[in-house]
């Protein structure tokens, strides 16, 4: 229905048929609000959730700990080897 439609039926309301119709918009805008709320704060819990499983694999023991630990030997034997491999990665 187009808004200048709307706008003429809205019109041939008598005042109570308004005010019930404002009312219904309200509640149909606290719902909306709330629910965008609802869904914002699971996707922050979603996230959080996320990083702190991502912050135990690089913890020590964790899988990736070995790989970028200051502590952990070379996994390339060399530089040369570092950069063949680097390349290989770097383009798939």
């Amino acid at each position: 229905m187009k808004r200048d439609k709307i706008i003429e039926t809205i019109k041939q309301f008598t005042m109570e048929e308004r005010l019930e119709l404002i009312e219904l918009a309200s509640v149909l805008i606290r719902e909306e609000i709330q629910e965008k709320a609802k869904v914002k704060t699971e996707k922050i819990k979603q996230l959080k959730d996320s990083a702190k499983f991502a912050q135990s694999l690089y913890e020590s023991d964790g899988l990736l700990h070995d790989l970028l630990s200051s502590e952990s030997e070379d996994y390339f034997e060399n530089k040369e080897d570092y950069l063949t491999n680097k390349n290989l990665v770097s383009n798939v």
